[in-house]
């Protein structure tokens, strides 16, 4: 049976994009105000966290509040410094802030709407979307960024960023027979900005990221309508979390 056949049900994909995922919030909100309902979310990285957030709770407003209240100061206490092995930090405090406050322990089969979270597995080398099972490790596997945090493991697989393979998990929708599907993708950027050579880590990130952006804009569906967003591009401030304003502002115009 076709899935989102009503003119006012939309399913949505929520790319990757780390602090640009502030950006979802009025895009949701007016959604919502235009009286559209979403039929189901997928995601991938912060589109993952944000959408199963979103799947489970039917509102985004508790984790704005919390996120958008927390200084500089309180993300830096979820770093548990873990190089030179595996990655930057070991996640493990991210996890634990993560079940703590938006998960707990609550699985697939709680969310008021479908959900499917986008991570790659590394150990066989493509695109999972997981649809069962705890929330919180299908949240860690898709955030768990090349470099910065290790891969995250689960069964015999090692799972890390859906962003790396699935920047926009449109087709995932369209595969479960959702009509009318929205992409929102964050890997837009604009004109290019002069700056002084990176070093180490921002070389690092800029390359995975731009590998993203270029993933992010291939072709899709005739039923999947992208909203394709512009930032400044400086990959290198995509982890400040606590500078939240401008990316809020640019998802408020991307929508008015």
């Amino acid at each position: 049976m076709a899935q989102g056949t009503n003119n006012r049900e939309i399913a949505l994909a929520l790319s990757c994009g780390a602090v640009r995922g502030y950006a979802f919030f009025p895009i949701i909100e007016r959604l919502e105000k235009e009286g559209f309902t979403i039929s189901a979310v997928s995601g991938s990285s912060i589109g993952a966290l944000v959408g199963a957030y979103y799947a489970l709770h039917g509102e985004l407003n508790s984790l704005l509040k919390i996120a958008t209240s927390m200084s500089r100061t309180d993300y830096l206490k979820m770093l548990d410094p873990n190089f030179p092995h595996k990655s930057l930090i070991k996640g493990g405090k991210v996890r634990q802030f993560l079940e703590e406050n938006f998960f707990g322990q609550a699985t697939f089969r709680e969310t008021k709407i479908p959900l499917f979270i986008c991570a790659v597995d590394l150990t066989h080398k493509r695109a999972v979307y997981f649809r069962e099972g705890p929330i919180i490790e299908a949240v860690m596997a898709s955030i768990s960024f090349p470099g910065i945090v290790p891969p995250y493991r689960r069964g015999d697989s090692f799972f890390v960023d859906g962003g790396v393979l699935d920047p926009v998990p449109v087709q995932i929708l369209v595969d479960n027979n959702y009509k009318k599907v929205l992409g929102v993708n964050l890997m837009g950027c604009q004109a290019e900005i002069k700056k002084p050579e990176p070093g180490l880590w921002p070389t690092i990130i800029t390359s995975i990221y731009l590998m993203m952006e270029k993933l992010a804009w291939r072709e899709s569906s005739p039923q999947v309508y992208m909203m394709n967003l512009q930032f400044k591009p400086d990959p290198t401030t995509m982890l400040s979390f606590y500078n939240w304003k401008e990316n809020y502002r640019l998802g408020q115009a991307a929508i008015d």
